[in-house]
């Protein structure tokens, strides 16, 4: 991992020695992503808009890659010329929705796992699980609380029915839970009440995801179905190792995480920026795994931004401080 974070450095120090000139790193940006804001009406003003966005941008990451041994590294990814409106719509969790601290502390008294604590492993990671179906997209739709509830639900329907793994429709929670707004947010447990109550969530090929709200249709739902809740509840709040059993037992939790600017251009390492302590949650993630690395404990979670994000979807988060509230309301689900 510090050869990684050595190899990072070295190569951005080759490019300002070698004269690597901002309109050549702009546009191998735009070429790499796929990005052209080029308009005979505008005068290239747009284009001119975004070049500043991403050259300040690219300052901040080399700054943050070489300061004093940095903790994780950021790198320039699909966001980094992105106004913070449009990055907040790879968001969308609705955090006027979360239970209460005193509900989340009722959670303590009655949880049945807490006598597990001597029984961990030092290290869990369910990313090479037969059962983790390939890290999706959510795209400019605040959807990530569809995205978080389904993870769980599809490892835990393989895990129960021996299955290969099946990728279940997000786009049915977008377009027909009545609980949550669609890509205007929502709250992960709300999408499993939905489940519930609808009879089941239809297979993805069956429903395909637009990130877009579009019309139900509720007369084909049941005859889509690739898997069914039976239970989901909430594990203690605060309290890491709890969540390592709830994780051990349960298999993937979706938390609720609060995602400030430089959550968006995490590259690697442990990531335990402080500019998320004083934000609200704003985002569900899925943890699938714990370990250590450098002394620093650390939660493995599951990101829909697509693999273009973090360690091909994934991202190591500082275990058992808290850090961005991902501690505050972790949950699981159990299929039928």
């Amino acid at each position: 991992m510090r050869f990684a974070f050595q190899l990072v450095v070295f190569a951005m120090a080759v490019c300002v020695a070698n004269g690597y000139s901002d309109d050549e790193a702009w546009n191998d940006y735009k070429l790499e992503h796929g990005k052209d804001y080029m308009s005979y009406f505008d005068g290239g003003l747009q284009d001119d808009m975004r070049k500043e966005l991403f050259l300040a941008q690219r300052d901040k990451i080399h700054q943050h890659n070489n300061g004093d041994s940095p903790s994780f590294i950021k790198e320039l990814n699909k966001f980094s010329d992105m106004w913070p409106s449009e990055k907040s719509k790879y968001l969308g969790l609705k955090s006027s929705r979360a239970p209460s601290s005193q509900f989340m502390k009722s959670i303590q008294r009655y949880y049945p796992l807490l006598d597990n604590r001597q029984s961990l492993p030092a290290e869990l990671d369910y990313r090479s699980d037969n059962c983790m179906a390939a890290i999706k997209d959510q795209g400019s739709c605040g959807s990530c609380w569809a995205f978080a509830a389904v993870t769980p639900l599809e490892f835990n329907s393989c895990k129960k029915h021996r299955q290969t793994p099946v990728a279940l429709s997000e786009q049915q929670l977008v377009d027909c839970d009545i609980f949550d707004n669609g890509c205007s947010g929502g709250w992960y447990t709300q999408a499993w009440q939905h489940i519930k109550l609808a009879g089941g969530l239809a297979r993805q090929s069956l429903y395909p995801y637009t990130a877009r709200r579009n019309f139900c249709p509720f007369w084909l739902l049941w005859f889509m179905t690739g898997a069914r809740v039976y239970k989901y509840d909430y594990a203690p709040a605060n309290d890491a190792v709890a969540m390592q059993s709830a994780l051990q037992q349960y298999g993937p939790l979706t938390v609720a995480i609060a995602v400030a600017n430089s959550f968006f251009s995490y590259r690697d390492g442990v990531y335990d920026a402080t500019d998320c302590d004083n934000v609200d949650v704003n985002h569900a993630v899925v943890v699938v795994g714990w370990g250590s690395q450098g002394g620093i404990d650390y939660w493995i979670i599951r990101n829909s931004w697509g693999t273009g994000w973090g360690l091909s979807g994934y991202g190591l988060i500082h275990r058992g401080v808290n850090k961005c509230k991902m501690e505050s309301y972790p949950a699981y689900v159990r299929p039928l």
